[in-house]
């Protein structure tokens, strides 16, 4: 096997991924997010946020719930995804 062939039979690197943020609806003593996994949803009680759905806790902010959530989000969505090896040249320069 020649070191060409060996290279092309290696993964590619993982690709840098960007996951877009969630978009927030808000109600009237809720946030909401639907996502394709499922939806995040905060409620206000007492000073606090609650988050349930797809991920539960007690937030001090909407901010930091929205961060917990996003984090959360982006955490599935990496976990689908799998880099796959490069796919070989038939018939071209490489072989």
């Amino acid at each position: 096997m020649t070191e060409q062939n060996k290279q092309s039979d290696t993964p590619a690197p993982a690709q840098h991924v960007v996951v877009t943020p969630l978009e927030w609806t808000a109600g009237d003593w809720e946030f909401t997010a639907q996502t394709p996994f499922g939806h995040y949803v905060a409620r206000e009680s007492r000073d606090q946020w609650i988050m349930t759905g797809l991920a539960g806790g007690v937030h001090n902010s909407i901010e930091a719930f929205q961060r917990a959530a996003n984090a959360d989000f982006e955490e599935r969505v990496r976990a689908c995804l799998n880099p796959s090896p490069q796919p070989k040249m038939v018939g071209g320069a490489d072989e």
